[in-house]
């Protein structure tokens, strides 16, 4: 469960991966409402923890840090080799 604010930037899809909430009744409402239905509970559990998996692994979050710092290094005009150079490749395997 997530706040509308909290929603922002995560990916997820909101009464799939997570439910989001406006308001402290709301919310409220939500808790009891995944309590009193385990197979929601699981259901939501199991597409948070697939969606954790796949979009915050090592491998992407290296990823997506390897990719900013090239573009800020294009953006001062220095050469993408600058960063290989310094920090390699992720490893794969």
């Amino acid at each position: 469960m997530t706040s509308v604010v909290g929603l922002g930037g995560v990916g997820a899809l909101p009464g799939n991966e997570l439910l989001v909430y406006h308001d402290p009744d709301e919310a409220a409402r939500e808790i009891l409402m995944l309590y009193s239905d385990p197979g929601l509970r699981l259901k939501m559990a199991s597409a948070g923890r697939k969606l954790v998996c796949r979009k915050y692994n090592w491998q992407s979050i290296y990823q997506a840090f390897n990719d900013s710092c090239l573009k800020v290094l294009a953006a001062r005009g220095a050469s993408p080799d600058t960063f290989r150079r310094t920090f390699g490749q992720y490893p794969q395997g």
